[in-house]
């Protein structure tokens, strides 16, 4: 259960998770169910993208937000994780959709798959499975 790295998954059930680094580890993004490498968008509400809504909510680590473009109102199907860091630069700018309440070891687990390139994907894939809803 919970965000487990896992070799030889295949597209379908590996939706695109991607470790990023900004001066250290900071999040693990994922969601993207479109195109699966980071690039697709697709809102639950129909059409690319939806409207910011509460912009208040800090990211400390563990919280869980809306990934976008980096405008305004252009949240789509991606999400990330904050991993272990402070990512107070991020507050203001993406909506705060939850917190990691059990299992911030994997987490850390995650923040330690080595990673290549440019945008710093995993060498390992990375695949949530099982992680649960709160309502």
């Amino acid at each position: 259960h919970g965000i487990l790295p896992q070799s030889g998954a295949t597209p379908r059930n590996d939706p695109q998770r991607t470790v990023t680094d900004r001066n250290g580890r900071f999040l693990v993004q994922g969601g993207d169910f479109v195109m699966y490498d980071g690039t697709g968008c697709y809102s639950i509400y129909g059409g690319a993208r939806f409207a910011d809504e509460d912009l208040t909510l800090p990211h400390v680590p563990g919280t869980v937000a809306m990934a976008n473009t980096g405008e305004p109102d252009s949240n789509g199907c991606q999400f990330f994780i904050v991993t272990t860091c402070d990512a107070a630069f991020l507050d203001g700018k993406h909506v705060v959709v939850g917190q990691v309440v059990d299992g911030m070891d994997t987490v850390s687990k995650i923040e330690e798959v080595p990673t290549v390139g440019d945008d710093f994907r995993p060498l390992r894939k990375v695949v949530v499975e099982e992680c649960g809803q709160l309502f």
